[in-house]
């Protein structure tokens, strides 16, 4: 663990790991198993990094740009996107860009359960999405601030 953490700072590159099997093992323990791992890339640097064979991944850039994909099909994915991942053994990234590319790489056991979506709620059943929204309506269950609520994060200017 500490030998590889340690390559890795070496190498331009950075990964701290929220939860999963990666350089370190977390104290962050789930119902199944999944990685979440926040990876720092300088310029030139790139990493392999294993996920098992069939689970489900997706790579979101947190700042900076990052190139996902096998050498001659790295695709150049924007700050701020998500890129899900096809099903493989691993996840190839590279930093070909001069300012420093940060990203989280979740990854995980599918749950095989039934989904259902309705905006921006998900649940298992067309049931569960009614009583979430009645919720919502009502103010209560997690959404007692939810009214009035804006984000500070999205600008309200026209581009």
């Amino acid at each position: 663990g500490e030998a590889l953490g340690s390559k890795m700072r070496q190498e331009c590159k950075e990964t701290k790991t929220a939860a999963g099997p990666a350089p370190f093992i977390s104290q962050v323990y789930t119902h199944t198993p999944m990685m979440y791992l926040d990876f720092t890339l300088k310029n030139g640097a790139s990493h392999i990094q294993p996920v098992p064979k069939g689970w489900t991944a997706f790579i979101y850039t947190l700042a900076g740009y990052v190139h996902v994909g096998p050498d001659k099909e790295k695709k150049r994915i924007e700050p701020h996107h998500v890129a899900i991942l096809d099903d493989g053994e691993n996840v190839q990234v590279e930093n070909k860009d001069h300012e420093v590319s940060r990203f989280v790489l979740i990854a995980g056991e599918p749950i095989n359960e039934h989904v259902v979506k309705h905006g921006p709620f998900v649940m298992n059943s067309q049931e569960e999405i009614a009583e979430a929204l009645e919720d919502y309506r009502t103010g209560k269950n997690g959404f007692e601030k939810a009214k009035g609520w804006k984000s500070k994060a999205v600008s309200s200017k026209k581009i």
